[in-house]
């Protein structure tokens, strides 16, 4: 049986095709058929303007045609499509809505970010340990921004349906790990904390991400010293105050989600092209971040491109969102995070499984 999930990004528009390789009683095991990721830049801008974009709608559209086909092309069952930031704060996300549905039929699901940061604890605690199996009716799915359920897409004609499940816990082995999720997307950072045991016992929303720090702060693509100082005064301003309640938790592993925590062990592994098996589970120290954003920022857009491991397209950006981990991982006083390639798409897998 197999499944799809799309996530509707700040910065990424992405796609994963899974399939169910066993299922017994209520635990469920899947391996992937397809993952993919297009930077589609939905929120270009939003924080000066307001709006989406109608160029980058339509790369966003464009790409989003192109899942549907795979989605067709592999026979998937069941898929869920979300949008995340972006189109919870763009003023014209109604419009945009509209949009795909009018172009593709597609019903795009706008999450809140708490449902955001739960999906996304959900899919990264799948790689916690290998074998690990999460059971399928007690997967956390509070519903959406609006208060209506999660839509899950039937391919077959007239199967349209609106399902709940789960009953607002993650669990699985009883292992006692707290794990702090660290994901830094394109418009915000979530964090989230809990356990595979009781399930999630902290979750926030910063909205600062990767394109709209970078934005914001640095007016060329060789920042100057004064802008990167800005920066990261600002980014302290904006997490102290999550800082202050994760410091008086206890958590024994802090695990990194997302475009620029991948781009980071890709570049700190020197990997020529993508590998999801090496990434994940990739230990980053805090000294080679550092390392790595002294080289991100000596060198011009050009040159940046130009870096083993780095997509050129994140390029741009790669700078704030290194300097938004840097600055958690200063307030923690993090040493080394644990990479995962498992996040938002995988719990979207989990929820309509």
């Amino acid at each position: 049986m197999r499944f799809a999930a799309i996530d509707t990004g700040t910065n990424s528009t992405r796609l994963l095709i899974t399939e169910i390789t066993s299922a017994i009683k209520e635990e469920f095991a899947s391996a992937d058929i397809i993952r993919e990721m297009h930077i589609t830049r939905l929120g270009k801008n939003l924080d000066k303007t307001g709006m989406i974009d109608k160029n980058n709608a339509d790369k966003t559209v464009s790409v989003l045609k192109k899942y549907l086909d795979l989605i067709s092309y592999y026979k998937v069952r069941r898929y869920r499509a979300v949008g995340t930031r972006a189109l919870r704060h763009a003023a014209n996300a109604a419009w945009f809505k509209g949009y795909v549905m009018d172009l593709l039929g597609l019903e795009l699901e706008i999450i809140s970010h708490v449902e955001e940061a739960m999906l996304s604890f959900t899919g990264a605690a799948g790689s916690v340990e290998p074998g690990f199996l999460l059971k399928k009716n007690n997967i956390l799915i509070p519903g959406n921004a609006s208060g209506s359920l999660p839509y899950f897409h039937n391919t077959y004609p007239g199967d349209k349906e609106k399902i709940v499940t789960g009953n607002g816990k993650v669990c699985s082995k009883n292992t006692g790990r707290e794990i702090l999720v660290l994901d830094i997307g394109g418009g915000s950072t979530e964090f989230i904390l809990g356990s595979l045991s009781q399930g999630i016992t902290f979750t926030e929303s910063i909205n600062m991400g990767s394109v709209n720090i970078s934005e914001k702060f640095i007016s060329d693509f060789l920042p100057s010293p004064g802008e990167l100082s800005k920066m990261g005064e600002f980014i302290r301003g904006e997490i102290e105050g999550s800082m202050q309640v994760i410091r008086k938790k206890q958590f024994k592993k802090v695990i990194g989600l997302a475009g620029t925590v991948s781009a980071l062990a890709s570049v700190d592994m020197n990997l020529k092209k993508y590998d999801m098996k090496r990434l994940n589970g990739h230990k980053l120290d805090f000294k080679n971040i550092m390392a790595i954003q002294e080289r991100f920022c000596s060198l011009a857009l050009e040159d940046r491109k130009k870096i083993t491991g780095l997509e050129p397209e994140r390029a741009d950006i790669i700078i704030g969102g290194t300097a938004i981990l840097i600055e958690i991982m200063k307030g923690l006083k993090l040493q080394q995070i644990t990479v995962s390639e498992n996040d938002i798409l995988d719990g979207i897998i989990y929820s309509i499984f």
